[in-house]
């Protein structure tokens, strides 16, 4: 299934036309309604339950606060989100980018209070079907779609995105998918923020915060443009936006 998602992806960067755009949607459509055949409650009731404690109980994982009392959450590789279970292989360190910029999505729609319950979140996603490769090639944004209308949030994706300045401007909060070449690809929540009034922001100066950027990022990254952040890229190669959901 990796393989087949990587062509999948390559196909359509080959060519951003509109046309590309509908195929890259349909064939993750096509992957996320096999994975909701693949659902086992019993296993996936398992691993809510060892998450459960991971997030609410630091004595399982020494030397760290809980989750739930952290806020936003950055950097996937570090402790306690990297012991998640991510579907049957997957790992939040190696795979939860897409969890982890659902949670944080809803945790500033819901005015930075309330924190969700990342276990929770996860085995929602499992359920309906977002982890491609049992969670070893990430998760299905059209599974991440169903998810967020579920809970009674207003979502909508599109493919190849272009202008996301704009567009992220525009909704406030969103999740981008991006390809950082080879087989990276990566999930961050993206906010906009006017005016600067937001920790890590110029005052006076409106800024796009992202969010779990780098693996061991402990805070948010602040940009002017995300337009040109993803022009830049990382290492001399630039990213290219794959999908863009936006939540409110």
């Amino acid at each position: 299934m990796r393989e087949a998602i990587n062509q999948l992806i390559d196909a359509a960067l080959n060519n951003a036309s509109d046309a590309t755009g509908r195929n890259l949607m349909r064939g993750f459509q096509g992957i996320h309604r096999a994975g909701k055949l693949l659902f086992r409650r019993n296993d996936a009731d398992q691993r809510l339950e060892r998450n459960n404690a991971r997030c609410s109980d630091s004595a399982n994982v020494p030397d760290v606060q809980t989750i739930m009392t952290r806020g936003f959450m950055h950097g996937q590789r570090l402790s306690p989100q990297n012991h998640l279970e991510i579907g049957e292989t997957g790992t939040g360190g190696a795979n939860g980018c897409g969890p982890i910029a659902v949670y944080n999505a809803i945790y500033q729609l819901n005015g930075q209070r309330n924190a969700p319950n990342p276990a929770e979140i996860i085995y929602a996603l499992e359920r309906d079907g977002a982890f491609n490769l049992g969670g070893l090639a990430g998760t299905n944004p059209e599974a991440m779609v169903t998810y967020l209308r579920e809970i009674g949030r207003k979502a909508e994706i599109s493919y190849l995105p272009s202008n996301l300045d704009a567009s992220i401007s525009a909704a406030g909060v969103t999740i981008l998918l991006y390809s950082g070449g080879g087989a990276y690809i990566h999930y961050v929540m993206v906010r906009y923020v006017a005016g600067g009034n937001a920790a890590g922001t110029q005052r006076g100066e409106s800024q796009f915060l992202i969010y779990n950027r780098g693996s061991n990022d402990q805070n948010h990254v602040a940009t002017s443009s995300v337009d040109q952040w993803a022009a830049t890229g990382l290492n001399g190669t630039p990213y290219r936006p794959l999908a863009l959901i936006t939540v409110a």
